[in-house]
C-alpha cells in the first residue's frame, strides 16, 4: 500500500484519536475477507468481494438484537405489523378525523 501512496489507517496511531470500533471492524475485515482468500488477481477482484461481503453483513447477518433472525426477516414483520394497525385504525376510525392531535387511519 505504500507503494501506491495510500494511508494503511484513517487516524493516527495510539493517541485519542483512534476509533476502536472501526480499526477493529477494518482489521477483522482484513483478516477474513483480504489476506484470507488471497492472492488477489485485481483490484476489481478485492472491490467485488468487499461489496458482497457488505451486502452479506447488511442484508443476511444475524444478530442477537433482532432474536437471531435476518435483517430482512426482521423489516418484513415491522412492516406486516405496520399494515395490521393501519387495518385497525381503518376499521374503528370510519372516517378520518379532522381535529388537530387526534389519531388519523391511512387510506
Amino acid at each position: 500500500m505504500a507503494g501506491a501512496d495510500v494511508d494503511t489507517s484513517v487516524g493516527s496511531v495510539a493517541d485519542s484519536y483512534d476509533n476502536a470500533l472501526a480499526e477493529g471492524i477494518i482489521g477483522l475485515f482484513k483478516i477474513e475477507v483480504i489476506n484470507f482468500p488471497g492472492p488477489w488477481k485485481s483490484t476489481f477482484e478485492v472491490e467485488w468481494t468487499t461489496l458482497q461481503r457488505v451486502r452479506q453483513y447488511t442484508n443476511e447477518r444475524r444478530h442477537s438484537a433482532t432474536r437471531h433472525k435476518p435483517p430482512q426477516e426482521m423489516e418484513d414483520a415491522f412492516y406486516d405489523q405496520m399494515s395490521d394497525l393501519q387495518n385497525a385504525a381503518q376499521v374503528r376510525n370510519k372516517e378520518t378525523s379532522r381535529k388537530p392531535g387526534a389519531v388519523h387511519a391511512v387510506s
